[in-house]
């Protein structure tokens, strides 16, 4: 964290540890990476918006049904997955 709430370097290695040990790290490959950072890009979402693509392209590879806020959204958008790279819209 910046500035006064800056944290120690072992209180970053015990954070990163705590997560690692109670959730399952999901990432997109750089294909993938690629792939959506091109068609999202192909049809205007740009900036910030990129950042919430991505991160409910992670919510859908994990297939967690509790999927993010994001992923929520692009979906209340009209956006299927028919796989990890392959969304489509609807709308």
């Amino acid at each position: 964290m910046p500035g006064k709430h800056r944290i120690s370097s072992d209180q970053g290695i015990l954070f990163i540890t705590n997560i690692r040990e109670r959730l399952t790290i999901v990432s997109l490959n750089a294909d993938e990476y690629g792939d959506l950072l091109q068609k999202f890009t192909s049809i205007g979402i740009v900036g910030g918006t990129i950042y919430d693509a991505f991160l409910a392209a992670c919510a859908l590879k994990a297939k967690d049904p509790r999927l993010s806020y994001q992923a929520h959204s692009l979906i209340r958008a009209g956006w299927t997955r028919q796989n990890t790279t392959d969304f489509r819209f609807h709308g």
